[in-house]
């Protein structure tokens, strides 16, 4: 289970789509999830180019929507659903989400103590990694991979006048 870190433009959102793509490569479910308020853009993006990639998968695209559900209880119940749908096995991909979210560590809670997840793979990404679970392992990704179109902009007119 991990957890990619890093600023804007580092690959974080690039890296959660390849290791979903690999999973549906495989023949199996993959659950875009939204944890926090402000993932739903970022979830839908993703399930949009997973289904560009692999329109064959598109019935193993699936967005499970979190950001409603309380403590672990709650999360505890609609998981062992997607659970039992899916033979135990569970590969969830979540984007921007707070490392310090009271979700995720209920979403660790729950895979730690669920005795019908036979399987289970977590790849997680935000900015910010402070208060981790401990059932994740941080992966700091510290070089841009792309650069804002204001940056470039500036670079062409600086790069045109010499």
């Amino acid at each position: 289970m991990l957890f990619l870190t890093g600023s804007p433009g580092t690959g974080k959102t690039v890296m959660l789509v390849l290791k979903a793509r690999v999973w549906l490569q495989e023949g199996e479910h993959v659950y875009v999830t939204c944890l926090d308020r402000d993932a739903l853009a970022a979830a839908c993006l993703i399930i949009s180019q997973l289904r560009q990639m692999a329109p064959d998968a598109a019935g193993r695209i699936h967005l499970l929507d979190m950001r409603k559900l309380y403590g672990q209880a709650t999360m505890s119940r609609a998981l062992r659903d997607v659970v039992l749908n899916v033979g135990g096995k569970l590969n969830i991909i979540a984007d921007e989400v707070d490392g310090s979210s009271d979700r995720l560590k209920s979403l660790c809670g729950f895979i730690m103590s669920d005795t019908k997840v036979t399987q289970f793979r977590l790849w997680a990404a935000g900015v910010r990694s402070k208060y981790l679970p401990e059932c994740l392992q941080e992966v700091p990704l510290t070089d841009p991979l792309r650069c804002p179109p204001v940056v470039v902009r500036k670079v062409i007119k600086v790069a045109l006048r010499l």
